[in-house]
């Protein structure tokens, strides 16, 4: 069931190493997990952040035991409390404000699934200087 740990044995790796946590395991095909280094997401800004969030900020992608550096590049629109546009292309978020932005990982691929898809795979937290300063649910996997 969700949630549980297992043991999985791997056979015919050429390097043991390239297997490691965080890594998603799936099927081929139709059924595969996308990899993709930008998502849009519906994210809230956290209480009690000093410094506003605009475009091209730089911070860390948690999700699972995930760390990924990567770049709020761009400010999408500020979201309502009932998820409807306020503004389009703000030029920042403020400290409990909602929105939606687009996020480009910095390095590698990071295997995501829609939010509606997916919970698990779409549900994530920014972090920047070690505190949490976002949550965020994946809406679309883009290029």
């Amino acid at each position: 069931g969700v949630g549980e740990m297992v043991a999985l044995a791997l056979t015919g790796l050429d390097d043991v190493a390239r297997a490691k946590p965080g890594n998603v395991l799936c099927r081929r095909g139709e059924m595969a997990v996308q990899a993709t280094r930008r998502v849009r997401a519906r994210v809230a800004v956290l209480e009690n952040l000093a410094v506003p969030i605009m475009a091209g900020a730089a911070c860390s992608w948690h999700m699972h035991c995930v760390d990924l550096p990567v770049t709020i590049v761009k400010l999408v629109s500020l979201l309502r409390p009932d998820g409807t546009v306020e503004k389009e292309k703000p030029r920042l978020l403020k400290s409990g404000a909602m929105g939606m932005v687009e996020i480009e990982m910095q390095g590698e691929m990071l295997c995501v699934e829609e939010f509606a898809t997916c919970r698990s795979l779409g549900r994530f937290a920014l972090r920047r200087g070690g505190d949490t300063i976002v949550v965020g649910m994946v809406e679309a996997v883009l290029s």
